[in-house]
């Protein structure tokens, strides 16, 4: 029953690092030529996910402790 959890967590970690990088890459175009604020929408809803799949993957785990214990 911990699978899902674990995968919860790495999708977690994959949308947080997408959206760390698109902040990054996007300050520094920046510099280079303007930019539309398209990207900044994009780093917020990865981080969203991000959140979202954390909350999940901390429900999955405590669910799983749960019931390991009734048994």
């Amino acid at each position: 029953m911990r699978f899902p959890s674990i995968l919860a967590g790495a999708l977690s970690a994959v949308f947080g690092l997408l959206a760390l990088r698109l902040l990054v890459t996007t300050q520094g175009m920046r510099g280079l030529r303007s930019l539309d604020e398209g990207a900044l929408v994009g780093s917020a809803v990865f981080a969203l996910l991000a959140l979202l799949f954390g909350v999940l993957a901390a429900r999955l785990w405590r669910m799983a402790s749960a019931s390991r214990h009734e048994t």
